[in-house]
């Protein structure tokens, strides 16, 4: 019987240490957790936002709804089309994010302003504040990554008509559209469908035509066309009055040139 007893309080004795080394594991953990933060999704593909917003909420979590708390996410790798970047602030901005009281979720925005239309932006971000992740966070959940790109939101402004007497030898009607809030504008399939040739007219009506496709040749290939009048592609000019743009265009292969041609656009 005294046996008994003597195993019956070692059982106790035990029973209250590993109860009191629970407690304090319990207590380790929940303040480690702090807010608890997580992500909902690591990997969010590719988005692409509109140039007039170029803004991207990305969605967090955290595992209490008392108070309100504020944090920061910090970059851990950026490229732009495969490149590597370090100089941040040229190409997008990262937003801090804050819990409103009784919130469980909120966003953060990542601007991505200063990226050029056309880039591709590829993001890996993570919580600045280890303190307060979530236990997921060994899952990855406290990273985040995402590919942006910016588009123009287009809209119909009508048609026009386009006069080529030299390069295409015809004249005939073309679908415009503008940028939103952008003096950007495409002529659909000017020279073949699917290729829409897109261009800018300043507020000085100086018409700028980047380098682009414009058709494929069935011996040469891929033909590009470009802004020749000036440098830094500039067309010609755009008379306001009479709503005519004046082009002159570089018709380029892999292997040279055809030349350059002045086309005339008159618009909607």
């Amino acid at each position: 019987m005294k046996i008994n007893k003597i195993f019956l309080g070692m059982g106790v004795a035990m029973t209250a240490l590993f109860t009191a080394c629970d407690v304090d594991n319990e207590g380790t953990i929940y303040n480690a957790q702090g807010q608890g933060l997580s992500m909902p999704a690591s990997a969010l593909g590719s988005v692409e936002v509109p140039s007039s917003n170029p803004i991207f909420n990305v969605a967090i979590q955290r595992g209490t709804n008392k108070g309100t708390f504020t944090g920061s996410m910090k970059t851990l790798e950026a490229k732009v089309d495969g490149e590597a970047i370090t100089d941040y602030d040229n190409y997008f901005k990262v937003g801090d994010f804050t819990f409103a009281e009784g919130s469980y979720a909120t966003e953060f925005p990542v601007n991505v302003e200063k990226l050029d239309v056309g880039k591709s932006l590829y993001l890996k971000l993570a919580y600045t504040d280890t303190l307060n992740l979530s236990p997921s966070y060994h899952s990855g959940m406290n990273v985040v990554t995402m590919t942006i790109s910016k588009a123009y939101a287009w809209t119909d402004l009508g048609t026009g008509h386009y006069y080529s007497p030299d390069w295409w030898e015809e004249d005939f009607d073309v679908a415009i559209q503008k940028a939103e809030g952008f003096n950007i504008y495409k002529i659909i399939s000017l020279f073949q469908e699917g290729y829409d040739i897109q261009f800018e007219i300043t507020p000085a009506n100086v018409v700028i035509v980047p380098k682009q496709a414009s058709w494929v040749h069935s011996s040469y290939g891929t033909v590009s066309l470009e802004g020749y009048a000036d440098e830094n592609f500039v067309a010609g000019n755009y008379d306001p009055a009479t709503k005519t743009a004046t082009l002159t265009l570089r018709h380029t292969v892999s292997a040279g040139s055809f030349g350059a041609y002045t086309d005339t656009l008159v618009m909607p």
